[in-house]
């Protein structure tokens, strides 16, 4: 029936615990496996719902997460460091558009994200970032799926990994790299690991690529 989703009536907001009630009565239903999608987006949730999905035994096995439209770093810090840390060893995606996140949220939202090691996408449209993040050195990002064979299981293993589109690689890797640099930004270390230490880094000032 496509991915749970518990919209409050109109976008209005629902009386304290319902929602809980509703997420509650969701995840105790006899499923044959655990949820691995969850879209809670602009459900107005409270402090109750957010501690519940933190605590739910279904935290642990979501692979798709969108909750999108809530202030959770400023309303939710506690609960949504911990959420993140229980999905931490599934979770590949995660939406958090609308949700308020300005500059000062980038370290706590970092922060969160650090656990999240399988994680491939991370949308945040409809915030309000500056992009002013001065101290910002190192940008690391994973080779696209676009550069593997259609069809093809993403996250890859160890062993497909390295079987990509170089072509196609080097091509967005050279879009990013224009975008810093119209940003002025070349002193940003931009690298995409493979392998424990053995990465692709791009020298924004000269455009040398370096496998070490």
């Amino acid at each position: 029936t496509g991915r749970p989703c518990l919209d409050s009536p109109q976008g209005s907001r629902a009386p304290w615990g319902l929602l809980s009630a509703a997420i509650s009565h969701l995840a105790r239903s006899p499923l044959r496996t655990p949820l691995r999608v969850l879209d809670v987006g602009n459900c107005a949730l409270n402090h109750e719902d957010m501690t519940f999905l933190a605590n739910c035994i279904h935290a642990a096995h979501l692979e798709v997460l969108d909750l999108s439209g809530h202030c959770l770093v400023d309303l939710f810090p506690a609960t949504f460091h911990r959420l993140l840390g229980q999905a931490a060893p599934t979770l590949r995606a995660l939406t958090l558009e609308e949700c308020g996140l300005e500059d000062r949220h980038v370290g706590a939202l970092s922060l969160a994200l650090g656990t999240c090691r399988r994680l491939r996408e991370l949308r945040f449209l409809g915030n309000p970032l500056s992009g002013r993040l001065p101290r910002l050195r190192c940008v690391e990002f994973p080779v696209p799926r676009d550069c593997y064979p259609e069809g093809s299981a993403y996250p890859q293993d160890e062993l497909a990994m390295s079987k990509f589109d170089q072509q196609k690689y080097d091509a967005i890797a050279a879009d990013l790299r224009a975008v810093l640099l119209r940003a002025g930004r070349d002193d940003i270390q931009v690298s995409t690991p493979l392998f424990g230490n053995m990465v692709f880094f791009f020298n924004l000032v000269d455009e040398e690529k370096v496998l070490h």
